[in-house]
Order: structure tokens, then sequence, then C-alpha cells
């Protein structure tokens, strides 16, 4: 959804950069990026990696406040992909706080967090018309993979691995409401 020529000039911060595999795809359409992390050796990878590249750079962070190099900037563009996911509620909180406040005027945050599968508002039921229809790419893969997940199985994925916290629609809308 980043058309090059709406973005050209935007400048973007990836919270959660990891190795920086979003790097070079992003700042292809965009005139600057920043990447922050946790682990020290995701970020001396993530430089490794796009060494090459101008307008890359990437900074170490406790995970719950922005390094101080950029701290004060504001981004056209926040994203977090795949990290909020597997953060407690205190982490994900103030990881949308600082990059709500990060955010140039117009800019936009993309990000996801862990649903509650028990929100009745949060449900995308795979009955919907273009699913019955055969109009969602992969639709029969994905509920092959469902039927062949024993509860069992779920249990033991939910009890074993650490997946952050869960959100419902209810508690996440004025948690963002609040920080925009």
């Amino acid at each position: 959804g980043l058309e090059p020529e709406v973005t050209r000039d935007w400048s973007v911060l990836e919270i959660g950069c990891g190795v920086g595999r979003l790097a070079a795809g992003l700042r292809k359409r965009v005139a600057s990026y920043d990447g922050i992390d946790i682990a020290p050796s995701m970020v001396e990878e993530a430089r490794r990696r796009n060494e090459h590249i101008p307008g890359i750079r990437f900074f170490q962070t406790d995970g719950v406040h922005p390094p101080e190099p950029i701290a004060q900037n504001k981004y056209d563009l926040v994203v977090s992909w795949a990290v909020l996911i597997h953060c407690p509620r205190e982490i994900v909180e103030a990881n949308l706080k600082h990059g709500f406040e990060m955010l140039a005027p117009g800019g936009q945050m993309r990000f996801e967090v862990r649903a509650d599968p028990t929100d009745p508002e949060g449900i995308v039921a795979f009955d919907s018309p273009q699913h019955l229809h055969g109009e969602m790419p992969g639709v029969e893969d994905m509920r092959e993979e469902e039927r062949a997940i024993t509860d069992g199985a779920m249990r033991a994925l939910q009890n074993e691995y650490y997946m952050g916290a869960m959100f419902t629609y209810a508690e996440l809308g004025p948690l963002i409401e609040g920080l925009t």
C-alpha cells in the first residue's frame, strides 16, 4: 500500500526492525528509513546487510523509549510488523505511545497487535461471501490448516510459546484514541 509517487519524500521509522529485512524494500519507496530494535546483535546484522544503501540507519533501544539520536524526529510513517504481538501490554502501550508522538502531521502508524480470539467484534468469518465463492486467495489452504489443528495442539501452542498480550477491539480503540 505504499505508492512511490506518494511516499517518495516520506521518512519511515520501523519499531522492532530485527535484522533489517524490510529496510531496503521500504527505502526504495521513501526518502529515509530508521529502524530500532532491542537486540544489539540484530541491529549489528541490520547495519551489515544494509550498509551499502544510503538513507538507512539502525539504532538500539531499550524497547520502551526511542533512542536519543532520533527521539525528537518526526516520521511520515511509523511501522511495527510482527513485533508487538510478542510483547506484554505495557511494552505495546509504550511503543504505540512513542510511535504516535513521533508522527509528523498527517503521518500514519501501521502496526499489528494480538487479537483476543474471544472478541466477537474481531472475528472475521471464513464463510463470508468472498470466501464461500473462492474469491479470496488461499482460503481452502487456510481452512485445511484450521481443520488440522486439534484442541490439544492449540492449547499447547498457547501455553508453550509466549505470544504477548491480547487486545479486544473495545480495549484497543480507546487506547489508540488516547494516544493520538
